[in-house]
């Protein structure tokens, strides 16, 4: 779980800001908390343009970076309000009890890429610009440097693509635990899963059918329903979907609309 996390001259936060998801007081809906005292649910609420947005952002960047092969675009990130050259993003997670801290830093100025690794405060990996240091099976440190270490690539990235923390159960564990996460935007339509299953809806009525959303419209109290299929009939009205059987599309229909006619 993702235990907080510290922005520093990130998007709106010109100063260095830290969310922090652990439980202080919190006694609504304590199945809401882990053993452990990480809310696994928040709400942030503030005024328009308050960086509600940008904490979510810091934490889509790290997704992108390590699982959808997206190289660094320092100009869309660093805040404008600070001349400090330098952002950084500093996250804290607990896996079975451990604490892995990563934290990654970037200069404008310079295109180069800071990066630190620790399992409970002992350091993992240790990256500056070209060259990168690896703590895991050597206590001196195996080191990476030139073409090994790509200049707008995290190289944690590069580290779990080569080796997939086959040596380390814990840190295994951790980057299952990103990889099985999803982005969902309800404001601009989006979501983005960052593992294997495949979310979009097609293949969810592909694979079972409308019954279970429909129930859950029922459940709700959503007047409408959901087909899937080759056509649709109303009262009035027969859409078809192409000429063959197989071709299918999502239709909607408003139950208040057929009860009103």
């Amino acid at each position: 779980m993702l235990e907080k996390i510290t922005i520093r001259n990130f998007k709106s936060f010109a100063g260095k800001v830290t969310a922090d998801f652990t439980k202080t007081n919190y006694s609504l809906l304590p199945q809401n908390c882990t053993e452990e005292g990480i809310l696994k649910g928040v709400m942030f609420v503030g005024a328009n343009a308050s960086g509600k947005s940008n904490v979510l952002m810091a934490v889509r960047i790290l997704l992108d970076m390590l699982f959808m092969e997206r190289d660094i675009n320092s100009s869309l990130y660093k805040c404008l309000f600070n001349p400090d050259p330098e952002f950084s993003l500093d996250y804290f997670f607990r896996i079975d009890g451990k604490e892995i801290e990563y934290e990654f830093i970037v200069n404008t100025h310079r295109h180069s890429i800071t990066e630190n690794l620790y399992l409970d405060r002992k350091q993992i990996l240790q990256r500056m610009g070209n060259s990168a240091r690896v703590y895991i099976t050597d206590p001196g440190g195996k080191l990476y440097e030139g073409e090994e270490v790509d200049q707008e690539i995290l190289f944690l990235r590069t580290l779990y693509f080569n080796t997939r923390f086959s040596f380390s159960p814990v840190l295994k564990k951790w980057m299952d635990f990103l990889s099985g996460s999803v982005y969902i935007n309800a404001f601009e339509k989006q979501i983005v899963s960052y593992g294997r299953q495949n979310l979009s809806i097609i293949h969810y009525l592909k694979d079972k059918g409308p019954d279970e959303i429909n129930a859950f419209f029922d459940e709700y109290n959503f007047r409408q329903t959901i087909e899937y299929g080759h056509k649709s009939s109303g009262r009035n009205t027969i859409i078809t979907v192409g000429e063959s059987e197989s071709e299918k599309d999502i239709f909607f229909k408003r139950r208040v609309v057929s009860e009103t006619r």
